[in-house]
């Protein structure tokens, strides 16, 4: 099901992807989050009759924040024109793109690794 927005992991990391989303029980694997969290976004478009809310208000609160985006590069909800638009609108909008991954990086990739620790440092110092 999650092949197409992790195409390239191997057994282990399958492995280390299926314990963060499943748990055991009474020795078989149960869904560990809310499996309906789909039916309450559709029943939150409908109410909206369909129009997607705007965030950019909610956004434009961040201005005087630093702001890091970690975005999947095969995520269809958070799209690259998204991301280049977050980072036209702000003024400390920095971003990474992680190759090979869906809507939610993993985060503990190194290239994730390595930017979040350049990113915290720069905002501590």
């Amino acid at each position: 099901m999650n092949e197409r927005e992790f195409p390239n992991l191997s057994a282990e990391e399958w492995r280390a992807f299926a314990k963060r989303t499943f748990a055991e029980q009474d020795g078989a694997p149960k869904l560990d989050y809310d499996p309906k969290i789909g039916t309450a976004m559709r029943k939150g478009l409908d109410a909206a009759k369909g129009e997607i809310p705007t965030m950019w208000p909610q956004f434009a609160s961040l201005a005087q924040k630093p702001v890091f985006v970690i975005r999947g590069e095969n995520s269809d909800l958070l799209t690259k024109e998204i991301v280049e638009r977050m980072e036209e609108a702000g003024p400390d909008v920095s971003s990474l793109t992680v190759k090979d991954r869906g809507h939610a990086p993993f985060l503990d990739e190194p290239e994730v690794l390595a930017a979040i620790d350049t990113f915290l440092a720069r905002i501590e110092g």
